[in-house]
């Protein structure tokens, strides 16, 4: 079959096991396995605990008035959250010594890296599958005929297996280091009273996921939704490598825009409307992963943000996808 034939060649490639390397080497090097541990006594900061708080602090930061579509998203979201909350204080999820240093180490210092490498990789694997006819100078010879061309749907399923099969190395890999480490900490719930939100219009405040998660299962909802990054940017691999022959530059392509992306939001104010769109972007959306599953802070204003940004995203990649395969066709490989 040729997607075999296709993974194979994936899967032998010399720069794919290299970069996988480099990985493996800085999460080692960046990963530190001690962390101060809570002694405290916790108690039930749920108990009695609004919202409203936070949405009149972050309308009044953004100088909101009464009525604007951002005003109403933010209320209707923390209206949403107070029975969340509630809930939280009758099944006790404050009750546990997980702190907020410790999220940090975890979800911060140990799987966003992971996650932004699993980008890179995830743009390198689909580039190297549509630039290795370019790179065995074979182009003329697989892509002469119509027939030859339908083989890019082939390396699009070869590239989304071994996206899936190398991102779960680089997972298992991070996974040892923290289990060995914080493997004490899985069973408490990731809202226990010590893990605040540094929120600078509020205060410290509670941090809030939408529905109850222990640490070791918001480990793998994150690994769930960083996955599904990958195949954006799978998919927006394959909409620049179908108009562009080297794999390489193609790579920095995407990488380039995706900086600009992440430079659009830091270059905007707070407040601005660009802002809270760009931020539903695959590109950014992984700065925002310690508050994935949360209320998020003020320029998220739609609960679930991580699986909206992605679901988007993907919806809106596959026609690109389908019009890209449709003009490779059509190009010409001279």
């Amino acid at each position: 079959m040729l997607i075999l034939y296709e993974i194979k060649k994936l899967l032998l490639s010399f720069w794919l096991w290299v970069f996988i390397a480099l990985c493996i080497i800085f999460n080692m090097w960046n990963f530190i396995s001690e962390a101060p541990r809570e002694n405290s006594k916790p108690f039930n900061i749920f108990e009695g605990y609004t919202t409203n708080y936070i949405a009149k602090a972050h309308i009044e930061a953004l100088a909101l008035e009464r009525g604007q579509i951002i005003e109403r998203a933010i209320r209707k979201q923390y209206a949403r959250l107070q029975p969340v909350v509630e809930q939280k204080a009758t099944e006790g999820d404050a009750y546990g010594q997980y702190t907020g240093i410790q999220h940090w180490l975890i979800f911060e210092r140990a799987v966003m890296p992971l996650v932004f490498q699993g980008i890179i990789m995830a743009t390198l694997i689909m580039m190297l599958a549509l630039g290795s006819e370019h790179i065995a100078r074979t182009e003329l010879s697989i892509y002469s005929a119509k027939t030859g061309r339908r083989i890019i749907w082939h390396k699009l399923v070869a590239a989304l297996v071994v996206t899936i099969f190398a991102y779960g190395i680089l997972v298992i890999t991070t996974f040892i280091p923290v289990h060995t480490a914080y493997g004490d900490l899985w069973g408490y719930n990731v809202s226990s009273v010590f893990n605040q939100v540094n929120d600078i219009f509020t205060g410290p405040r509670p941090f809030i996921t939408w529905r109850s998660y222990t640490v070791l299962g918001y480990f793998w909802a994150v690994m769930g939704v960083s996955l599904s990054l990958m195949l954006c940017f799978v998919g927006a691999a394959f909409v620049v490598g179908t108009s562009i022959r080297n794999s390489y530059i193609g790579v920095m392509t995407v990488l380039l825009v995706s900086l600009l992306s992440v430079s659009i939001v830091f270059a905007t104010p707070w407040w601005s409307p660009l802002r809270f769109v760009m931020f539903y972007t695959p590109a950014t959306l992984p700065l925002l992963l310690p508050s994935w599953f949360t209320d998020g802070k003020i320029n998220i204003v739609v609960p679930h943000f991580e699986r909206v940004g992605v679901v988007v995203s993907l919806v809106a990649l596959l026609p690109l996808v389908l019009l890209s395969a449709q003009r490779f066709k059509k190009r010409d490989i001279l």
